[in-house]
């Protein structure tokens, strides 16, 4: 009877030990080098932890996570049985602080939110899971130190600035929502002016992108633009678009810009900042 209470108590103290899950994680700040293993001047910092992944072939093997952060670009990689090739595929992600509850998602990049995050919780748990409709990998690991690395951010990089706009060489579009400065491609639902520099084809003009709360399109349902109360005349009478001297015009610093729907139940609102304002005149003025 004693052998057999011996082997059960062995037994469920295996099993107990099997279960337990151990998770690591370290905060690091370096300078990144180039092809020739030369340095760059240019500063990441991040965090690699050590967790499990499972898939169709292994259940809870070792597995690596790491964070990055550059100025201008952020990125995650998993590292599957801990190698030193990080998969190629895609994952959503989802980040939760032990302290608050709150969870932020990331699909292909970290979004700012990741470090308002890291600024409440110390923990955060992190849960990976296949894009694909097909595959079967998800992972799971838990960062400690968080504000720590929030810390460090801060004094590597500064504050995130949110901004409402995007700068490209042929264009400019201002937005009515903060836009992650990470998001090279930011949602095209998202409402938006389009200030288009003259080209070959076409004169300098203004468009209208994205979605109404309802969910329909300003380029195809906006029929009406005032700033500021006053109405902006249209250009074309048979497909909506704003007369772009008339627009201009009337454009300034602390604007308020609302686009109608064509029931004039539903409107987007812009307000124009004096940054905004600046770089849309700099724009076509260069």
């Amino acid at each position: 009877m004693k052998r057999i209470l011996l082997t059960l108590a062995i037994c469920l103290c295996g099993i107990a030990m099997f279960a337990q899950k151990t998770f690591s994680s370290e905060n690091f700040t370096t300078e990144t080098v180039d092809e020739f293993g030369d340095k760059t001047g240019e500063i990441k910092v991040g965090i690699i932890a050590k967790g499990y992944f499972s898939n169709s072939a292994t259940t809870n093997s070792c597995a690596k996570f790491m964070i990055s952060f550059k100025k201008k670009s952020s990125w995650y990689d998993l590292y599957e049985y801990c190698n030193n090739h990080a998969s190629k595929d895609e994952f959503y992600t989802t980040f939760e602080g032990v302290a608050t509850g709150e969870i932020v998602k990331a699909t292909y990049f970290v979004p700012t939110a990741f470090l308002n995050l890291c600024r409440e919780n110390d923990t955060i748990k992190v849960k990976l899971k296949d894009a694909s409709e097909y595959g079967s990998t998800s992972a799971v690991f838990k960062l400690f130190h968080c504000k720590a690395f929030y810390q460090s951010y801060i004094k590597t990089f500064g504050t995130v600035e949110q901004k409402k706009y995007l700068l490209y060489d042929s264009y400019v579009n201002l937005y009515n929502i903060p836009l992650d400065p990470y998001d090279k491609f930011p949602p095209l639902d998202n409402p938006c002016i389009g200030f288009w520099k003259k080209s070959r084809f076409l004169n300098d003009y203004i468009n209208f992108s994205g979605k109404f709360k309802n969910g329909d399109n300003l380029s195809v349902n906006c029929n009406e633009v005032k700033i500021d109360g006053e109405i902006v005349k249209r250009e074309d009478k048979t497909f909506y678009s704003v007369d772009f001297n008339d627009f201009m015009s009337k454009f300034h610093t602390g604007a308020i810009i609302e686009v109608f729907h064509k029931d004039k139940n539903i409107s987007e609102i812009f307000e124009v900042s004096s940054e905004e304002y600046e770089m849309v005149t700099n724009f076509f003025n260069h």
